[in-house]
């Protein structure tokens, strides 16, 4: 079972790796990281790959989505536990002012933002910008920016406005359809928190995870995760009345 930085480290390499590229991969091990474990991914990489992680990324990525990763990874984002609401105010107001308040969208103000802030204060930002507005963040992302951009900022906002969810709706998603996305989900429990992978037990019904894996899937869902253990000492679903509904 490797480590989850070298997890990481070898899903970026091949999200990259010959033609085309994974961008939701990469938004989906880059935008959730905290700087510590941004730090620890990068080192990986450069050690199992003899390679530059961030060199890597700017050269497969464009424009303002690969300003957005390269800010990311930078690992710069306070970790403050204290929220300041007027800050929060000023933000909100900066995001405003810099998309649904002007003719274009100025995506170098919620770049910074985005990349900078604590998921706390973030949070603090979200209710703000929607006292400021009158419409959510999420929505005032989804009408100014578009493609992979989009996604990534949307990745953010979801994490920092419902953690749990964000991953158990992602995992949701790839449960979707005919056939399970098996490494999309072992990705997101790979790289799942311990603390979230316990509210996402209650999120999404693991057992539901469990039994739309098969084989190979299956044993690396186990095998790498906290959830796994729980699932294989616990194989029953959780009543219905315990799985909240998930956010679209």
């Amino acid at each position: 079972m490797r480590p989850p930085a070298e997890y990481a480290a070898r899903e970026l390499r091949k999200a990259m790796k010959g033609i085309g590229t994974d961008e939701e991969a990469l938004i989906e091990i880059i935008c959730t990281k905290s700087n510590e474990q941004l730090e620890e991914i990068k080192e990986t990489y450069s050690d199992v790959f003899g390679r530059d992680l961030e060199s890597d990324i700017e050269s497969d990525t464009r424009g303002d989505f690969k300003r957005l990763l390269v800010a990311v990874l930078m690992a710069q984002r306070e970790e403050s536990d204290e929220v300041d609401e007027e800050a929060a105010q000023a933000d909100a107001q900066e995001l405003y002012e810099a998309g649904e308040d002007r003719w274009g969208t100025d995506e170098s103000a919620f770049t910074l933002i985005f990349a900078r802030r604590s998921l706390l204060q973030l949070r603090a930002i979200i209710a703000a910008y929607e006292e400021i507005s009158g419409n959510s963040l999420e929505s005032a992302v989804e009408s100014e920016c578009s493609r992979d951009l989009r996604k990534g900022y949307k990745a953010i906002v979801r994490l920092a406005s419902h953690p749990a969810y964000y991953y158990a709706r992602t995992i949701q998603k790839a449960l979707k359809g005919v056939g399970t996305d098996e490494e999309t989900m072992i990705r997101h429990i790979v790289n799942t928190s311990e603390v979230n992978i316990k509210l996402l037990t209650v999120a999404a019904g693991v057992s539901k995870i469990s039994e739309k894996l098969s084989g190979g899937g299956r044993k690396g869902f186990l095998d790498q995760s906290d959830i796994g253990i729980f699932i294989s000492a616990n194989q029953r679903p959780f009543p219905s009345q315990q799985k909240p509904q998930l956010p679209k």
